[in-house]
């Protein structure tokens, strides 16, 4: 395979990351929720939701390693966001 091919299947890959994140309902809802409603918690986000706490934070991990989602602390409590990290072009090495 050619080198220029190679990087262009690459670049495809990567930037079908934050895609394949989104293609879940749910994951979908909390980008709406977190849209609408600033950084939240967990707790916060679970709040009146079709699914669990626990799935909640499944869906927001799923989202974290794709670059659509980012955590801080706050007290004792972890409030998500989302973040446009995931649909940045890679540098090329």
């Amino acid at each position: 395979m050619s080198r220029i091919l190679t990087a262009h299947t690459d670049d495809m890959r990567h930037s079908a990351v934050p895609f394949a994140a989104l293609g879940d309902q749910k994951r979908l809802w909390l980008v709406s929720r977190l849209c609408h409603g600033g950084p939240a918690s967990i707790t916060r986000l679970a709040a009146g939701a079709p699914i669990t706490r626990q799935a909640v934070t499944k869906h927001l991990r799923v989202m974290e390693e794709a670059g659509l989602a980012r955590s801080s602390r706050r007290g004792r409590e972890r409030l998500w966001q989302l973040s446009n990290a995931g649909w940045k072009k890679p540098v090329a090495t």
